[in-house]
């Protein structure tokens, strides 16, 4: 997350000595602890080198940085902050701080019962935890599904949503939860980075249909984009975690953002399609159109 009006620079927080030493440290006066979140993750790439990015973010003031996935971007990482130590880029005196901080919080909790876990108690109270984030989580993604979901009545082509709807995903999970939920049949085409898309060709044999398309990740997201912009009104985008991805929302039949990788969002989708529940917002004269469509001109 950037803060711009706080810190003009627009850098997201972890690379952002105003919000790390003049906010967290100074303003709020935090002693503790700071660790970065993943720095793999999208919103870091602002920064090309994993490398460098950890080197800014020791130099924003963080005192630990993760990288939780790949073992080369460790290393990396490691060999970029070591070279910045040398160069006097970072100052020994600078490390310090943060050891201290580490040695400090690893002393005072070392003999804390808190700490001390027991494995089968701590797996099934995490059991339960997930179980109950999962409810809330599906409770958002159909709220969103159904605050979101329509088509757009003044631009979008003649539509038939009674015709097999075609499905796009990486996630064959969203394509069953979507099939199993709709009463009908329905078209399932992978969608994969390293190949071409299915798009055009599949609106070529369908050129009525309505599609759905799942974003999963940046991969997915590219497939999206490529997407030609006359076949763009006839998708709806069910977009999983980063709005961002998105580019040219308004192109799109509807643009859903549920802020989660549940693959159970496919249920929720069928279900407005099913019941011929779409919405349809103000027509270009301001009248409300809330007609169910086989097309986009009946009732």
């Amino acid at each position: 997350i950037s803060f711009p009006n706080i810190d003009s620079s627009g850098l997201p927080a972890t690379f952002s000595k105003v919000l790390i030493n003049n906010v967290l440290r100074e303003r709020l006066g935090f002693e503790g602890l700071i660790i970065t979140d993943d720095i793999e993750m999208h919103g870091a790439k602002i920064i090309p080198s994993v490398g460098e990015r950890a080197v800014r973010a020791i130099e924003a003031g963080n005192d630990m940085v993760m990288i939780a996935w790949t073992k080369k971007n460790q290393k990396a990482a490691y060999n970029a902050l070591l070279n910045a130590v040398k160069q006097k880029r970072i100052s020994e005196e600078r490390l310090n701080q943060s050891l201290r901080r580490i040695l400090y919080s690893k002393l005072t909790h070392k003999n804390n019962d808190l700490f001390k876990v027991q494995p089968k108690l701590f797996l099934s109270q995490l059991k339960n935890n997930l179980n109950r984030l999962k409810k809330i989580s599906d409770k958002v993604v159909a709220s969103n599904i159904e605050r979101f979901f329509y088509l757009d009545d003044s631009t979008a082509p003649m539509l038939d949503i009674e015709q097999k709807p075609l499905v796009f995903t990486a996630d064959y999970r969203f394509y069953q939860s979507f099939s199993k939920e709709l009463k009908r049949k329905s078209f399932y085409y992978p969608l994969s980075p390293k190949k071409k898309s299915p798009v055009v060709n599949a609106f070529k044999q369908h050129a009525t249909a309505l599609g759905i398309f799942y974003i999963t990740g940046n991969g997915t997201a590219k497939l999206l984009n490529k997407v030609p912009n006359h076949l763009k009104k006839q998708l709806v985008v069910v977009n999983s975690t980063n709005p961002g991805r998105v580019v040219n929302r308004h192109q799109y039949a509807a643009v859903i953002d549920i802020n989660s990788r549940n693959f159970n969002s496919g249920k929720w989708v069928a279900q407005k399609l099913e019941n011929n529940n779409i919405r349809l917002p103000a027509t270009m004269d301001g009248k409300k159109s809330f007609h169910k469509r086989k097309v986009s001109q009946n009732n």
